[in-house]
């Protein structure tokens, strides 16, 4: 072990600054990788962190001649379904909005108002998307003038004071104060899905003309095909949008989503999760490989420089194998303090401008197992990249070497 430690401090006082730009270079690397890898599994996981995830499925309806999907219903059409299609084991329908909140009905105390986003929704949403409830009861809360907080909204509205039985006001889209009663706090949904995070409140169901509404259908997976089937050839007319497009109530198609094919099929304007993710992923490991193969140059460049001091001392006696395996250790030492630099590079990449650019949590406590696999990464590729280097700088023989020398 001290000859090793030694090998490194030699090669360090040597080729200081080569090695020091191949470690950068590196760390830089494993930056990168670390940061494409959040964001892609961040997306790869929309949605799948539901229980029922894969038995949720969103309704949409489209019209042929301009091929949008329209997602708008309104509160009596989801009910509509589930009496007359048996497949249909629940739903839920739900409208979300930022509404600005406060403790006090005092419309005056300006001050004392929080912004805060608001979904409406029916009692379906409890069973099909459980949230986990921290303090009181979920099913009161779906009940007319009472509400579900998520946990960051109750510390927003209530910092550490106890938020069950507190009342909150808000302005609803008539200008109309309402007020209603916290009955439970549940934990925050995850960023990558798409329930918002805030307060929930109970959705009666209203007149038709009312939409705006988003409905998920719990299915059964398999029997998907033969529910869509089903709609589309049955054109229930509950079901055909108001107002009418055209006279022919046939023009409609009904589609269902799977929750987590959602994302993907339907992103958010602008935004092409399918690309982003191949992209990303590309650079994140063609960064690594190409960083890899430099630091693999540096170390073969090293060799000429080396030559002297592996032939004495095999001179001396010393044993082959122990030669080779020091150099490997060498490898994966730099390999190794390349990941350690990188988790710096992280930690301020993380707090800069490029945070901006990624929607996906990169906070080295959010991803302890990217991070784990990583520096285990490190230490196997800087083992594997370090067996050519170690094989080929020992490989000459020690007299050919010397008269060569001479």
């Amino acid at each position: 072990m001290q000859l090793i430690i030694k090998n490194i401090i030699i090669v360090l006082k040597r080729f200081g600054v080569s090695c020091l730009l191949a470690v950068t270079g590196l760390a830089i690397a494993f930056a990168v990788f670390y940061m494409t890898a959040v964001q892609s599994y961040y997306d790869l996981r929309f949605d799948r962190n539901f229980e029922k995830a894969s038995s949720i499925f969103l309704f949409s309806r489209v019209f042929p001649s301009s091929g949008v999907d329209f997602f708008s219903t309104n509160t009596i059409e989801p009910g509509v379904c589930a009496e007359r299609y048996p497949e249909i084991r629940n739903y839920c329908y739900l409208r979300s909005g930022e509404y600005k909140f406060t403790l006090n009905d005092d419309n005056r105390i300006e001050e004392r108002y929080f912004y805060e986003n608001l979904t409406s929704a029916s009692i379906g949403l409890i069973d099909m998307f459980k949230p986990k409830v921290i303090q009181g009861d979920i099913k009161q809360a779906f009940t007319q003038g009472y509400a579900m907080l998520t946990k960051s909204a109750a510390k927003k509205l209530f910092g550490e004071k106890y938020p069950v039985g507190e009342k909150i006001f808000y302005n609803n889209n008539s200008d109309e104060l309402v007020t209603v009663t916290v009955a439970a706090v549940c934990a925050d949904f995850p960023e990558n899905c798409s329930l918002e995070n805030g307060v929930y409140q109970f959705q009666p169901e209203l007149d038709r003309r009312f939409s705006g509404f988003t409905t998920y259908f719990e299915i059964i997976p398999s029997d998907k095909d033969i529910l869509q089937k089903k709609m589309n050839d049955d054109q229930y007319e509950p079901l055909i949008p108001l107002p009418m497009p055209s006279a022919d109530k046939r023009i409609w198609q009904f589609k269902l989503t799977a929750l987590p094919d959602v994302h993907f099929r339907f992103p958010p304007q602008g935004e092409k999760p399918v690309t982003v993710i191949i992209l990303l992923m590309s650079v994140g490991i063609l960064l690594l490989v190409v960083s890899y193969i430099n630091f693999l140059n540096f170390s073969v460049a090293m060799a000429p420089f080396r030559f002297k001091s592996i032939t004495l001392r095999k001179i001396l006696g010393e044993n082959a194998f122990m030669l080779k395996l020091s150099m490997v250790i060498e490898t994966v030492f730099f390999s190794f303090m390349a990941f350690l630099l990188s988790i710096l590079f992280i930690f301020f990449l993380n707090t800069g401008a490029l945070r901006d650019f990624f929607r996906a949590d990169l906070a080295i406590a959010a991803n302890p197992g990217l991070l784990f696999f990583i520096g285990i990464f490190s230490i196997m590729a800087g083992f594997l990249s370090g067996l050519y280097p170690a094989f080929y700088t020992t490989a000459f023989n020690p007299a050919m070497a010397i008269r060569h020398k001479k």
